[in-house]
């Protein structure tokens, strides 16, 4: 769980309340996330029934993971069927492995959305209540490029910051390259830049990820 900056004082219109399963890049997803939810407006909390959007940040490595997940929503039908316009949505690994069969196994999940697709969450979440329930963003080219907003995230004095992500090995016991796609990196400079407004903001340490990070470099996006 990631906290809320919020200090109390606003008035916030949406409530989100946000679960993360899995690695410290999917700490760092939802941290992204949250950001961007957190500028259009959305105020976390803590407690399913006070949210007006429920969201499941997944992890595909484990089974357990998966079966956790698929536990937490159903915990959730009851909640759905008493409050049918809050908004239930899957992101990350399980999303992008599953996509469709999310729906199909649990239908009042509204939105399944995979790990290339998050940068478009506030638009995703417009969309499910414009259009109504299922809808599907798993596009498997889509580079994620987000301008991170440095002050949303849990910790003042630590952060992550992400180099590269995919992987182009393609390992038989690994599912990382299926549901994170190919390798690519970041440019230096947008690295750097991100650091410095980090370390602006007060951060201290700085952990820099990638899937298959021995590979920074290999493959950068312009």
């Amino acid at each position: 769980m990631i906290n809320s900056p919020f200090t109390g004082n606003e008035q916030p219109y949406k409530t989100v309340f946000f679960e993360t399963f899995g690695c410290q890049m999917n700490k760092l997803d939802a941290e992204l996330s949250l950001g961007l939810l957190q500028e259009d407006g959305y105020r976390m909390v803590d407690k399913v029934d006070e949210a007006d959007v429920i969201l499941f940040n997944t992890c595909s490595v484990r089974q357990h993971a998966e079966d956790k997940v698929y536990s937490h929503l159903g915990a959730l039908k009851t909640l759905k069927k008493r409050h049918p316009d809050v908004i239930v949505g899957v992101l990350g690994c399980m999303a992008q492995k599953d996509g469709e069969a999310i729906f199909k196994r649990s239908p009042h999940v509204d939105l399944v959305c995979g790990t290339r697709m998050f940068p478009h969450l506030p638009e995703l979440l417009m969309k499910v209540r414009s259009h109504g329930s299922h809808v599907l963003a798993i596009d498997e080219d889509q580079v994620v490029n987000i301008k991170r907003a440095v002050v949303y995230r849990p910790n003042i004095y630590q952060a992550f910051v992400t180099v590269m992500r995919g992987c182009d090995n393609y390992c038989s016991y690994c599912i990382v390259p299926h549901v994170r796609g190919r390798e690519i990196s970041r440019p230096i400079e947008e690295i750097k830049a991100e650091a410095e407004a980090l370390v602006s903001n007060g951060c201290k340490e700085i952990t820099l990820l990638g899937q298959n990070i021995n590979s920074y470099g290999s493959c950068t996006r312009s």
